[in-house]
């Protein structure tokens, strides 16, 4: 009957399988609607309404004024307090855990986005089941499989898919029996008092896609074992007090979506086997004590959205493949050495939001290019390039935004 019915539809004119919408419907009438499919009269057009400011619409009271955002006619709201704009702000609201505007996010607080979490509500009982009611010793009744004791609670080996321990006080160090746990897919301690380092027997959970340990006391190296966990999507280890440097067989994990080490102490180059995580979206790596120069292979990973290396001890030059990064929404490269001038391919970056460059050595020109992007200049927390040694003149759309400048070994 359904297929019956969608033959019918495709067979009959439009107007029997569609709603009516009344509107302007000339497109070139300054209040078209392309949704509209029957015209109402109510088209005016620019020789009737537009004024000397060149704003076309229906009401000149205000068009030759400019609001807060210097938008001619604009209404100046912003009804979400966030200090921008509503003429020019992304999201009226509030972006959820996920990025998603006025979403619903992350409900348990988990780190993990409610559409791919295997558990909302973030507990687990004894037996390994989401928000169940198992009893809550080592038998587990009703079950007669083997088990793991965790912070004196016990998981089946072969039910237990997802642990998440989030915002517990946990103390102590993770326990060596989590490897067993090897149908694990999520592993989330984030936000405990857990410390001592990482076991290598984390390196056993080959079925894991996350693994978030973050905001702990964890300490020592990152154990190489961690690259055997070939199905990994979602790396987090930040805001610990890891140190050495990052181990070689991170660059081989091909299937990495997310990789946050920031607020460590970690050390060491990046390399550039880098290129090999082609499937990253977030790379952070800010707040550490990493040198030498960034990768231009880095140019290779065309689906990051975010990359933040702030607060390292780079040097050498932004490599200009950089602007081969056409999704970033946000590049943060701020309180390094680095040194050079700012590559003009910068100004390929159609999506950049954020550009922080301040607290560098950049030297020389800045290309004209740079005002391609589609940035407000004029908010700091998304624009910030002050602390350099870039020279005048500087391009118009940041000139007033350049903030303290070195200028004495300009010419």
């Amino acid at each position: 009957m359904k297929t019956l019915i969608k033959i019918l539809c495709l067979s009959m004119l439009w107007f029997s399988c569609e709603s009516d919408v009344q509107g302007c419907t000339d497109s070139e009438a300054c209040n078209f609607n392309s949704n509209a499919n029957t015209d109402d009269n109510s088209c005016f057009y620019a020789e009737d309404w537009e004024d000397q400011c060149g704003v076309c619409d229906s009401n000149s009271s205000n068009d030759c004024e400019q609001d807060e955002c210097g938008v001619w006619g604009g209404n100046g709201l912003d009804e979400d307090n966030d200090g921008i704009c509503d003429d020019v702000d992304d999201c009226i609201g509030e972006y959820d855990a996920c990025g998603i505007c006025n979403g619903n996010g992350d409900i348990d607080n988990d780190d993990i986005c409610d559409d791919v979490d295997d558990c909302i509500g973030n507990n687990y009982d004894a037996c390994g089941v989401c928000n169940g009611d198992g009893i809550n010793d080592c038998d587990c009744e009703g079950y007669e499989l083997e088990w793991v004791e965790l912070w004196g609670e016990c998981y089946n080996i072969e039910t237990t898919t997802g642990l998440e321990l989030n915002n517990n006080q946990l103390t102590g160090s993770i326990p060596p029996e989590i490897g067993n746990l090897t149908n694990l897919t999520y592993l989330s301690l984030s936000n405990n008092e857990i410390t001592g380092s990482i076991p290598p027997e984390i390196g056993d959970l080959s079925n894991l896609r996350y693994l978030i340990l973050s905001g702990n006391q964890l300490t020592g190296e990152i154990p190489v074992e961690i690259g055997n966990l070939i199905n990994l999507e979602y790396l987090t280890l930040e805001n610990n007090q890891l140190s050495g440097e990052i181990p070689s067989e991170i660059w081989n994990m091909t299937n990495l979506i997310s990789l946050s080490l920031s607020n460590n102490e970690l050390t060491g180059e990046i390399p550039s086997e880098i290129v090999n995580l082609t499937n990253l979206s977030g790379l952070n790596l800010d707040h550490n004590q990493l040198t030498g120069s960034i990768p231009p292979e880095i140019g290779n990973l065309t689906n990051l959205w975010s990359l933040d290396l702030g607060y390292n001890q780079l040097t050498g030059s932004i490599p200009p493949d950089i602007g081969n990064l056409t999704n970033l929404w946000m590049l943060i490269l701020e309180f390094n050495q680095l040194t050079g001038s700012v590559p003009s391919e910068i100004g390929n970056l159609a999506n950049l939001d954020y550009l922080w460059l301040n607290d560098n050595q950049l030297t020389g020109l800045i290309s004209e290019s740079i005002c391609d992007l589609d940035i407000i200049w004029s908010y700091s927390i998304r624009f910030k390039i002050s602390n350099n040694q870039l020279c005048p003149p500087y391009p118009e759309c940041i000139q007033d935004y350049i903030g303290t400048q070195d200028t004495s070994n300009c010419p």
